[in-house]
């Protein structure tokens, strides 16, 4: 009788007999490990560039629109002072007081705290400032809810990336290992893996056994294999079962990479016609039904002070947050930017109406919708062309004296 991890395959069947299954596993290879570059800007993974820069545009749009919003809309900071206490009152005269005051309503919320709103919104940070329009608070919240799926991903996926994600990914794939050039790969001379590969009908199968002929990558011994592994530029290609014990042994630089293909079974050989066939195969059938196989193949895989089964097996590769997961709240925030202009719109038709209605009891007011209107425009766009001309002069170089 022969013991060990012999596989039950049809060719062998002819010489020996074999007793039912004791173990079912399937065929994988082993590669050694390839450390990961350090990269300065690794904190910037977890999004996509594309990610990236439709972030950096919505927050520069949604800084540009509630910056807007301060200036026109009655009912926030800089066109609430300038539409309503500077023409409903009248037209007051240039005053210390009335500069002080303007200044400060129009530095409220303006373009630079607009993007100060943002950015510190992005970073979980507090302001002192916020929108006091409808039309203003909308954006905001909008913007609020884009920052909240931003934020929760990429803490996320940052976090597992300095967790479980220190080897780089190369071949996750029989498939990948045979596609590619850079690694040499081989099984065992001989074995049921060279057979199965032979006589496969599958492509990829045919093309990994054509390059181990040509190549003469076969190896005479497991340890032989296990060598070259550990060498590097080579992968072994052998049952699942050993690979992850052989794994597990320190000094941890190698790992079993790839799903699990060419389902293989190992079992006792027994000379032809013996009469300890039945017997045994019922005992292992009676051992396999209490579950004492896999926990005796849990004992032995368990290597003293071996690795972890996160250090043999291939890590996830990193969460990359792509632009498909956030399309969504991208065209929410950006239908919410064309909302908030109509709410502006609402705002004026509401304020202009209101001073119509007051007029009775204020002389100075306007007495139609329509003047109350053209007042408010005329007014925004005195103080637009006022502000323009005042940037203007300040960054004009001075003149040369004479």
């Amino acid at each position: 009788m022969a013991i060990g991890t012999i596989t039950i395959s049809s060719g062998r069947k002819t010489a020996v007999d074999f007793t039912s299954p004791y173990h079912d596993l399937g065929r994988q290879f082993i590669v050694k490990k390839k450390e990961a570059t350090p990269s300065p800007f690794r904190f910037l993974e977890p999004l996509s560039p594309i990610i990236w820069g439709y972030v950096a545009l919505t927050l520069f749009l949604v800084s540009l629109v509630i910056s807007l919003l301060n200036k026109m809309s009655p009912l926030d900071f800089h066109g609430g002072f300038i539409q309503n206490d500077h023409i409903l009152n009248g037209d007051p005269r240039v005053t210390k007081r009335y500069l002080k005051a303007k200044k400060k309503n129009l530095e409220e919320m303006n373009f630079p705290n607009a993007m100060w709103l943002s950015i510190a919104t992005l970073l979980q940070q507090g302001s002192q400032a916020f929108p006091r329009s409808v039309s203003g608070q909308v954006t905001s919240a909008l913007w609020f809810l884009l920052a909240l799926l931003v934020i929760a991903t990429y803490t996320a996926s940052l976090s597992a990336s300095f967790t479980n994600s220190r080897m780089q990914r190369e071949m996750n794939s029989i498939a990948e290992l045979a596609m590619q050039t850079q690694v040499q790969y081989g099984a065992l001379k001989g074995s049921s893996t060279i057979a199965f590969f032979d006589s496969s009908t599958n492509p990829v199968y045919r093309m990994i056994s054509s390059f181990m002929k040509i190549h003469h990558t076969e190896v005479d011994s497991t340890e032989e294999g296990m060598e070259r592994v550990r060498e590097g530029g080579y992968a072994y290609i052998q049952g699942s079962t050993i690979l992850q014990y052989e794994a597990q042994k320190p000094p941890c630089e190698l790992r079993v990479v790839g799903k699990v293909f060419g389902k293989i079974r190992y079992g006792f050989a027994l000379q032809k016609n013996s009469p300890f066939r039945e017997e045994l195969s019922t005992h292992i059938t009676q051992l396999r039904e209490r579950g004492f196989m896999d926990t005796s193949l849990q004992k032995w895989l368990n290597v003293p002070n071996g690795c972890s089964r996160d250090d043999q097996q291939e890590n996830d590769a990193l969460f990359r947050l792509d632009v498909a997961a956030v399309l969504g709240v991208l065209y929410i925030v950006y239908a919410g930017l064309g909302f908030s202009l109509t709410l502006l719109i609402v705002e004026w038709i509401h304020a202009c109406a209101t001073d119509t209605m007051r007029s009775t009891r204020l002389p100075h007011r306007p007495k139609t919708w329509m003047e109350a209107f053209q007042w408010r425009r005329k007014m925004l766009w005195h103080e637009l062309i006022r502000d323009f001309g005042r940037r203007r002069l300040r960054i004009s170089p001075s003149k040369p004296s004479h």
